[in-house]
């Protein structure tokens, strides 16, 4: 427990200021300090109790300012509100020599213990505050404020003159407004001193800026280079060395991006050019086409699925659907095979990931003669009709299998997408007519047709 400890330690005992105690309620206060200081018991704190104790009793000068003055006790445990304006202190009324023989008796172990953690933490506005008490705080006080400074301003001036250290600036800034505020001249002497240094530090730097731009860029690599394999040992050079060499290392940087983007733009631009050419050799057949004239494409067919392929059989799922209540009723009533697929740009607008346009794709087979019962979900899809449907390869590729004779009768068909939301679609015909109609409408590449119409393929 130090003097100020007992201080506040008094002030929670009682609402009414120390300084106006009456002596039965010092009595009773003196008891209860002693019982809370026997717990942390040191020779210090006994001191500063009974130093207080004697200050209480005989009223001294330091315990009435102490009351007149909350804001200077509570500074040193930083609860000052600092955006207040305080009014000078009138040390007069207290007896001024008094006052201060008192502080420096009572107050200094307090003082010197906050102006260290001050320091230590880099907490300024407290410090600024504490030398407004500059005539009442006691030498070896005023001693250590005046040397920690000296010991930071130091180290900011060895920064400026080594390639080791750099100048924290915003913290320079505090000690120098510290320094003129206490005046004194040894601190203004360094704080000058080392603006000086900063002052010709930044000239090299501008005069390396206005230089031409290409200028600049050729000092910067051949100071590098050179750097590169020369270590000065003058500190001046050495802060000349890094700073070169910071400026060669992102020039390096900035080059590297710019040689990977070259780089990357060649490349990209060999497979936009191949991809437009693949694309130009595709789209003189295009897709659909390919589910008739495949060869064209290098597409190989295997042989054909086995007479069990089961009607529902989806090949890009690589399962048999379940078959619902509700959906889409196809009925093929024709001796050929059908295979309906889904429409593969509206999947690749409507869903985002890879993952879900996997799960939205479909290509079902139904076979002769047969019923399908499909929910759609919404999706268009597309009418494939032929015989003996095969898987196919394509380079390493599995691509959507293929009917070994598509029916020439529904090939300019292929291409629209169909969509219809329930109800029944049948599928009639033979080697020489087909048709296609619904119970309701539908559309057809975004054109409706009638319910009960009877829509020709041919």
């Amino acid at each position: 427990m130090t003097f100020l400890d007992a201080y506040f330690f008094a002030q929670a005992f009682h609402a009414e200021p120390p300084s106006q105690w009456p002596t039965d309620r010092i009595i009773k206060f003196e008891k209860r300090l002693r019982l809370e200081s026997q717990l942390a018991s040191t020779s210090e704190s006994v001191n500063a109790q009974a130093q207080f104790l004697e200050v209480l009793k005989t009223q001294r000068p330091i315990l009435a300012f102490l009351d007149a003055h909350p804001e200077f006790a509570h500074h040193f445990r930083q609860n000052t509100n600092l955006l207040q304006t305080y009014p000078d202190p009138d040390y007069e009324r207290f007896g001024w020599s008094s006052l201060a023989a008192d502080v420096e008796a009572f107050l200094s172990p307090d003082w010197e213990a906050f102006v260290a953690e001050e320091f230590e933490v880099e907490r300024f506005y407290y410090l600024k505050f504490t030398w407004r008490y500059t005539d009442i705080m006691p030498a070896g006080v005023r001693r250590l404020i005046i040397h920690k400074l000296e010991s930071k301003l130091e180290s900011y001036r060895l920064a400026t003159t080594s390639s080791k250290f750099d100048v924290e600036e915003r913290l320079f800034v505090y000690y120098a407004e510290l320094a003129e505020k206490i005046g004194e001249k040894k601190l203004i002497q360094l704080v000058q001193h080392i603006r000086r240094q900063q002052h010709e530090q930044l000239r090299d730097i501008l005069e390396s800026v206005n230089k031409p731009g290409i200028v600049n860029f050729f000092e910067i690599l051949f100071g590098g280079f050179y750097y590169l394999f020369y270590h000065p040992s003058d500190p001046q050079e050495q802060r000349k060395r890094k700073r070169v060499m910071g400026d060669f290392k992102f020039t390096l940087i900035i080059l590297g991006i710019i040689g990977v983007l070259i780089v990357g733009a060649a490349y990209y631009g060999e497979q936009q050019r191949a991809a437009i050419r693949n694309k130009q050799e595709l789209e003189k057949l295009g897709f659909y086409p390919s589910l008739y004239y495949y060869d064209k494409n290098g597409v190989q067919l295997g042989p054909p699925y086995p007479d069990t392929l089961q009607t529902g059989y989806d090949f890009f799922q690589n399962r048999i659907i379940s078959q619902g209540e509700s959906g889409l009723t196809f009925i093929n009533t024709s001796p050929f095979e059908v295979l309906l697929f889904s429409d593969a740009n509206v999947i690749n607008s409507f869903f985002k990931t890879e993952e879900k346009r996997q799960a939205a794709r479909h290509c079902v087979w139904i076979g002769p003669r047969d019923t399908l019962r499909w929910d759609t979900h919404g999706i268009p899809f597309h009418l494939y009709v032929g015989k003996k449907i095969s898987p196919t390869t394509h380079g390493k590729e599995t691509w959507m299998p293929r009917f070994q004779y598509p029916s020439d009768q529904v090939q300019h068909y292929t291409p629209y997408p169909i969509e219809i939301h329930g109800g029944f679609m049948e599928f009639l015909g033979n080697n020489y007519n087909m048709i296609l109609r619904a119970d309701r409408a539908f559309y057809v590449n975004g054109q409706q047709k009638f319910r009960d119409t009877v829509f020709k393929l041919f």
